[in-house]
Formats: structure tokens, C-alpha cells, sequence
């Protein structure tokens, strides 16, 4: 073990090298900009900028670590080199997730965030991620050695109930603990595009908790019921299911930018007016329609998405529903 250890840090060693020597000549450090009044394309693009050394830097270190293991360590050991690629998958995958997790919430610099936040709440939002993530892999990682190492199949099963059960236990703890916080900020959330927030978004933040817990308890039973069927087999239906909102998150921005796009396109509502002159009576009539039409096509879209995301869950779950399943694994697929 200890050997292994050395070859995950040859594999940093690599990495730290290539930062010092390439990273540090040809990337020059991306200059503090003002992006608050760009779209989220713009934000987007530089957020990328901003972790293409991280993804680059996880590719040496990957390669760097196998290839030391590989051509420095003979043994005629199945279970080592098992070990070890498990360990090396595990610790690049967190770190992906910590890089993709960097791309959508930006912790560190607000202008980037693609998704609206507050500071605070990106900060905690992304630490859950790959701390959640990192305990996922781990479990997997620690299942599957299991399991190539000779467990039996009912064992490693109950070995994932157990991981799920705590999971999804923690999870309702932090539910509990960060109720308020997100009750505001699903109100603050609401209250956009110089509207003030729906009745109905008032009430939903009053009893999101509430909801999130049965979706948690419903999660359990599914897996549960699956896990005791030998004749189901995984497909990543429980970890799909428990980032359904970050995943949903994501999409939901995709598809604003969109109707957002399309708006301006049409010319029928646009962020930002140049205006060399003062608007006349009529446009500015016309502007506030063309406002109006733009928020309730935002609104009907989000709720679509809602909706096509409710059936896609169920078909994780092989819970097909007539029509609908169908139709929304074509909009997730074109998303």
C-alpha cells in the first residue's frame, strides 16, 4: 500500500512539474474582468478559461501515475494492480467532479457562476458536491474491489444499501439544517425581472423540506426494491436520481438562454435597450407586452422541463408512463 501511495504522488509530481514548466509559460493567468452585465455565454466561456489548466494539469496526473505504476512496479499480482486502478479511478474522478463542479458553481469569483447564487450558497453548494460525489466514488470504488476480489453478490448488495442508506440519511439531516436558507433563497430567487415572487413559489419554499424528504424516502424504497431483485441490474438510476436537482439546475439554464435567445432574436424582448433616444409612449407599450410574453414563456418552458424531468426519473426506475416517457427522453436527449 504503501508503494501505491508513492506512484498516486509520482502521478502529482507529474502534475505539479507540467504546471511549473508548460502551464506557467504558455497560460497567462486570466485578467479580472467586469461580466456582470454579459450573458451567461460569456460567463460560461470564461469559466472554462478558467478550469482548462485543472482539467489539463488531472490528465497528466492520471497518466503520469499509471504509467509510473506500470513500468516501475513488477508484480505478478491481479488484486494489487485491482487496488490501485481503483484508487487512481476514485481520486480522478473527485477531482473531475471538483473541476465541473468549479465550471457551474464558480465559488471563488460570482462574475463566472453560471448559475444565479449567492456566494454563500455556491461556496456550500459546491463543497456538498464533491464531498457527496468523493463518498459516491469511494462506495462504488470499494463495491466493485469487493466484488472482483471474490464477494457474493447478495453481500455487495447489501454493501450498497448500506452506503445509499447513510447517504440519503445525511442528506435529510442537511435538509433539515439548511431549510431556512433555502427558503429564502428560493423566494429570492423569485423575485426577478422586476417581479415580485408568485404566490405559489411562496408556498412552495414553505414546503420544499417537506417534499425533498418524501423524494428522499421514495428514492430509498425504489432502491431498496431493486437491490432486493437479483434480476435488476444497475444502471446508475439511484445516482442520476439524487442529482436530479444540480442536473436539473444546469438544464434549466440551457433552456432560459435559450427562450432568452430565441426573444431577442424575434425581437420581441431583449435584456438591454440601446436607445440613442428616448423611447416613444407606444414602444415602451410595446416593450412591456413583449416583457410579459417572454416571462410567461420562461415560465411554461421551466415547468415543461419540470415535467419531462418527473418522467425521466420514473424511466430511471423502469416507471413508464404512456406517451410522456417517450416524449421527454426526446426533449432530455435534445437538451
Amino acid at each position: 500500500y504503501k508503494r501505491q501511495i508513492c506512484f498516486i504522488g509520482a502521478g502529482f509530481l507529474i502534475e505539479i512539474l507540467f504546471r511549473r514548466i508548460f502551464l506557467a509559460k504558455y497560460f497567462v493567468k486570466i485578467p479580472t474582468l467586469n461580466l456582470n452585465d454579459h450573458g451567461q455565454w460569456d460567463k460560461f466561456t470564461g469559466s472554462v478559461a478558467q478550469i482548462l489548466p485543472d482539467f489539463i494539469g488531472l490528465i497528466f496526473f492520471f497518466f503520469g501515475a499509471y504509467f509510473a505504476f506500470t513500468l516501475v512496479f513488477w508484480v505478478d499480482s491481479a488484486w494489487v494492480e485491482l487496488v490501485f486502478m481503483a484508487v487512481l479511478i476514485a481520486v480522478t474522478c473527485i477531482r473531475l467532479i471538483q473541476i465541473i463542479s468549479k465550471l457551474i458553481f464558480s465559488p471563488t469569483n460570482g462574475q463566472l457562476r453560471v448559475v444565479p447564487m449567492q456566494d454563500r450558497t455556491a461556496w456550500l453548494s459546491h463543497r456538498l458536491m464533491v464531498w457527496t460525489f468523493a463518498y459516491i466514488i469511494a462506495g462504488l470504488m470499494f463495491a466493485v474491489v469487493a466484488r472482483r476480489l471474490g464477494a457474493e453478490l447478495e453481500t455487495v448488495r447489501l454493501l450498497q444499501l448500506i452506503i445509499a442508506t447513510l447517504l440519503i440519511v445525511l442528506t435529510g439531516f442537511g435538509i433539515l439544517k439548511c431549510r431556512k436558507q433555502i427558503q429564502d433563497n428560493i423566494i429570492a430567487a423569485g423575485a426577478t425581472d422586476e417581479q415580485s415572487p408568485s404566490w405559489g413559489r411562496q408556498q412552495f419554499a414553505k414546503i420544499w423540506h417537506i417534499l425533498a424528504l418524501l423524494y428522499l424516502a421514495i428514492l430509498w424504497l425504489l432502491l431498496l426494491s431493486d437491490l432486493a431483485d437479483p434480476s435488476v441490474e444497475g444502471g446508475g438510476a439511484f445516482i442520476l436520481s439524487f442529482f436530479v436537482v444540480p442536473i436539473w439546475m444546469v438544464a434549466d439554464q440551457l433552456v432560459q438562454w435559450v427562450v432568452s435567445y430565441a426573444m431577442s432574436t424575434l425581437r420581441i424582448h431583449q435584456d438591454e435597450y440601446e436607445d440613442l433616444d428616448e423611447p416613444s409612449e407606444a414602444e415602451v407599450i410595446q416593450r412591456q407586452k413583449g416583457k410579459a410574453l417572454y416571462l410567461k414563456v420562461k415560465g411554461l418552458a421551466r415547468m415543461l422541463l419540470i415535467g419531462a424531468f418527473i418522467v425521466w426519473v420514473a424511466n430511471l426506475w423502469h416507471i413508464r408512463i404512456p406517451f410522456f416517457s417517450d416524449l421527454a427522453s426526446f426533449m432530455l436527449d435534445s437538451i
